[in-house]
C-alpha cells in the first residue's frame, strides 16, 4: 500500500494511514468492514493488545471504527482532539477549527435527534470525555480516544 493514500471502502468515511484524512463514500458490504478491520489492526504495531484493551471497555474495536467511518464530523472531531491532546475544548472552539457547524459538533459529541444517534456518539463510545467547569463545559479526547487513534497509525 502506498503512503499517503486513504484507507477507504466503498462505504461510510475512510480514515487515512496516517489516521488524518477523511472521506465520504457509498455503504459496503459487511466482508469489506471486516477486511478494513483486520488491516487497521495489522498496521498497528500493537493490534491485538489495543483491540484487546478497548473491548474490555466496552465497545469493540469494529463498532467504533464502523461508527467513526459512517460520520466524518466524529472523525474530524475526534482527530481535531487527538492533536490537541492533553487540553479540552469547547464545542465552538471545535467548531471554528474543524469547520464543522456547531450543532453538528454536539451532535457529533453526543448524540442528537435521528441525524446523530446517541449510541455512536463520541462520549457513549467513550472516545471523548466531557469536562464541567463552572458553567462551561469542554471535551477532551479521552485515554481509549488516545489508544483508538494510535492503534490505527503506521508503525
Amino acid at each position: 500500500m502506498e503512503t499517503g493514500k486513504n484507507k477507504v471502502g466503498e462505504g461510510g468515511a475512510g480514515v487515512s494511514e496516517r489516521g488524518m484524512r477523511v472521506e465520504k463514500a457509498s455503504a459496503e458490504s459487511e466482508e469489506a468492514e471486516g477486511t478494513e478491520e483486520t488491516e487497521a489492526r495489522e498496521r498497528s504495531g500493537s493490534g491485538r493488545e489495543s483491540e484487546k484493551r478497548l473491548e474490555e471497555e466496552g465497545v469493540s474495536f469494529g463498532e467504533i471504527l464502523r461508527a467513526l467511518r459512517r460520520s466524518r464530523v466524529r472523525t474530524e472531531i475526534l482527530m481535531y482532539l487527538y492533536k490537541i491532546y492533553p487540553k479540552a475544548s469547547y464545542p465552538a472552539e471545535i467548531s471554528r477549527n474543524t469547520g464543522i457547524d456547531p450543532t453538528n459538533v454536539l451532535g457529533g459529541l453526543r448524540g442528537m435527534g435521528s441525524r446523530f444517534d446517541e449510541a455512536n456518539s463520541l462520549l457513549k463510545l467513550g472516545l471523548v470525555e466531557k469536562i464541567e467547569r463552572g458553567n462551561a463545559t469542554y471535551y477532551r479526547i479521552s485515554e481509549r480516544g488516545k489508544a483508538f487513534i494510535e492503534s490505527l497509525k503506521m508503525p
